[in-house]
């Protein structure tokens, strides 16, 4: 059961989002920007079709430009599927009880990050697999090595070299359900079985597209990947622009922003050769919510 502090803290994040999205629909209101909620499925690279179930209100909409931003899912794990329950996805974990323990599959950004979450709210256990030496292994070694030397001074206990033998969910006589995970040591090759209440599938976003109807198009989708060009345009289109996890080019919401101002800016542009230019990525911010100690020099 969902304790009292549990309630309080997701009541919070529920009252955060909602303010949030009146914020915004109170801004795209003011702007008089023209809101149709539903499903939007391309007939052509000129015109979209826009059904809403609740309503059962369809649309037509015709436009000179658009702009994909669709943004992306949780990536399924291959040969352990979710449940909702235990074996789960960022999409789940927020609306949950707290566990009392974890293990994350993945020790990438958002792996981390929710590791360091549940360690530093208290109430869990939790356990990272990492299939290489360390983790995060887009950062450089010394900023992933200083973060993970943190998370395991907070209790994380981090799998290294390890891959995810097998899986299960379980409920034992007592009504008690967890999950059973067996990992294998890539260098060893030994065999080790842990019992967590909770799985979190962290190996990756996927955009999103269903629905879309990119076959009435000519947008290039290679490897589950949109193929856009300096511009953000949908090759071979000159009108479709494609931005953020969409294209998953880098799965960041800075990055996302600053792609979708590109777009705009390029569309309304007198000067339509002019390549955009980031060239400076630490000003887009790549942040995880480690909420670590970073040791701290004075600079004269």
């Amino acid at each position: 059961q969902m304790c009292i502090r549990d309630r309080k803290m997701r009541a919070g994040l529920v009252h955060a989002a909602e303010f949030r999205e009146k914020q915004l629909l109170q801004a795209l209101k003011a702007a008089k920007v023209r809101q149709l909620e539903g499903s939007a499925m391309f007939s052509s690279p000129t015109e979209v079709n826009v059904y809403n179930p609740e309503t059962g209100e369809y649309s037509i909409v015709t436009a000179d430009y658009f702009i994909i931003a669709t943004g992306s899912a949780a990536r399924e794990h291959p040969h352990y599927p979710t449940d909702g329950d235990n074996i789960i996805t960022s999409d789940h974990i927020m609306m949950q009880p707290l566990p009392k323990s974890i293990v994350v599959v993945g020790a990438g950004v958002i792996g981390c990050e929710f590791a360091a979450i549940l360690a530093n709210l208290g109430k869990t256990r939790v356990n990272i697999i990492d299939k290489a030496p360390r983790i995060l292994p887009m950062e450089d070694e010394d900023i992933a090595l200083y973060v993970q030397g943190m998370l395991e001074k907070k209790g994380v206990t981090v799998h290294h070299n390890s891959a995810l033998f097998d899986m299960q969910a379980y409920e034992d006589e007592s009504g008690q359900r967890g999950v059973q995970y067996m990992i294998q040591n890539n260098k060893t090759k030994e065999h080790s079985v842990h019992n967590v209440e909770r799985a979190l599938i962290s190996i990756g976003r996927l955009p999103n597209y269903k629905g879309l109807g990119l076959e009435n198009t000519k947008c290039r989708v290679t490897d589950g990947r949109m193929k856009v060009d300096e511009y953000q345009r949908c090759v071979p289109h000159m009108n479709i622009y494609a931005v953020g996890d969409a294209t998953m080019d880098i799965a960041l919401v800075n990055m996302g922003e600053t792609e979708g101002r590109n777009a705009i800016d390029h569309i309304y542009s007198t000067r339509k050769e002019s390549v955009p230019v980031i060239d400076n990525l630490s000003t887009i911010m790549s942040v995880s919510y480690t909420h670590l100690t970073l040791p701290t020099k004075r600079i004269v």
